[in-house]
């Protein structure tokens, strides 16, 4: 998710918005992506015998390449939606 903020900062500059976040701004993004992960976790519902085997392989990859694949849409998602939606309200 770190993605989308970064390509908001880096690609701002070229549809012309100056400052593309405001710190405050930022601070609401991550506490958006952040802590929704968190949050989602938090709620979930315990599945009986969820854990009772190892959950993942010894040696595997914490992100596998479907979370990682995820995470990447997710930060394009967020990057263009921000980036449209910045050029939208910040057109002279």
């Amino acid at each position: 998710m770190k993605l989308g903020k970064v390509l908001v900062m880096l690609c701002a500059p070229l549809l012309g918005i100056n400052v593309a976040l405001r710190p405050l701004q930022l601070l609401w993004l991550n506490l958006l992506t952040d802590r929704a992960h968190g949050a989602r976790l938090g709620v979930e519902p315990a599945e009986a015998g969820r854990y009772e085997p190892s959950p993942r392989r010894p040696g595997s990859p914490v992100l596998d390449k479907p979370v990682r694949l995820q995470d990447r849409l997710g930060g394009w998602l967020i990057g263009v939606l921000a980036l449209g939606i910045g050029a939208v309200l910040l057109r002279p």
